[in-house]
């Protein structure tokens, strides 16, 4: 007799300090007799979204519930037809392990019954194979527009890339403690290897000299480079455009000196992981993996937009 998974109900449980949202399904699984349902298995089903794949999917806080319930009730369907053993583990989906878009039509509906197919042939399972996220070829792409506009702009790249292994560990998730500590260096690393003398060239003498004064320092390229873009930015666009950007990429480089150990800086390895809406200590690696990359990529969007307005403006005479 063919089976059927019946959706009971959906809730959020979503914690307030969360990047994205958790949602526990509650679950039949069973058969039709007759006219009526008969369950066999009831049980809740966590699923996470993190705040990257939600914004990836462009859906906002009051639509979200419907499409991650969908997924979520699809992944079980698939447990049961595989004869897994563990029906209804959580259910984490990221930019590496969610869709690129949203389910077009709810399965999760309460009182829905979404038929299970036959179970499968059980085969022995392959060697999981490392995810990639669905952000990253974004990110490089990103990257090369600023390469070619800041040429243009300033003579050589802004950016930087110090090791090739930096970028590579972008399209890497992260599944454990040591996985998550590389991947953070990695991306620390990129988000502060910046070109300081291509950034120089950028300002006029007058600029150079008010930056000396308000950072009070005897040289302009004792300038940190992050700082030194901030300047940039705001005068390519404003303080608030710049800070935005540049805060993204100053807290990166705190939440490196906590990984792998503390060192003697407290203080702004907590603010860090407040600034990203991360736990501390982190528990869930993949979730706040993503939700990191996915900072990095909007403040990357962000700067992208900000020399691309400034690029046209010049072009223009403006």
């Amino acid at each position: 007799m063919a089976k059927f998974l019946r959706v009971r109900g959906i809730r959020d449980i979503s914690p307030n300090d969360l990047d994205g949202h958790v949602f526990r399904l509650s679950l039949d699984i069973g058969e039709v007799v007759g006219t009526e349902f008969v369950p066999s298995t009831s049980n809740d089903v966590d699923v996470t979204i993190s705040g990257t794949l939600q914004a990836m999917w462009g859906v906002p806080n009051s639509q979200v519930a419907s499409p991650t319930g969908s997924i979520a009730a699809a992944t079980v369907v698939d447990r049961v037809r595989q004869g897994s053993q563990e029906l209804f583990q959580p259910i984490s989906l990221t930019s590496f392990t969610g869709p690129t878009t949203a389910p077009k039509y709810s399965t999760a509906a309460p009182g829905s019954l979404i038929p299970i197919p036959e179970p499968e042939q059980k085969v022995e399972p392959k060697a999981s194979n490392m995810q990639i996220s669905s952000l990253s070829d974004d990110i490089s792409a990103i990257r090369d527009y600023i390469h070619t506009l800041s040429e243009s702009l300033l003579g050589s790249s802004l950016l930087s890339l110090p090791q090739e292994r930096h970028l590579i560990d972008m399209y890497k998730e992260a599944r454990s403690g040591e996985e998550f500590s590389n991947r953070i260096q990695s991306l620390a690393g990129l988000a502060v290897s910046l070109n300081k003398p291509a950034m120089l060239k950028g300002f006029t003498q007058a600029q150079l000299d008010e930056i000396v004064k308000r950072h009070d320092l005897r040289d302009p390229s004792e300038t940190a480079p992050v700082v030194l873009l901030e300047e940039l930015l705001t005068i390519y666009s404003n303080a608030d455009r710049a800070k935005a950007v540049c805060d993204v990429f100053k807290n990166l480089n705190n939440l490196r000196q906590g990984y792998p150990t503390h060192g003697d800086n407290a203080k702004k390895i907590l603010q860090a992981h407040d600034f990203f809406k991360l736990r501390y200590p982190v528990d869930d690696f993949s979730t706040a993996w993503d939700s990191i990359l996915g900072r990095y990529f909007e403040a990357m969007k962000e700067m992208l937009a900000i020399i691309k307005d400034h690029r046209h403006k010049v072009a223009s005479g403006g």
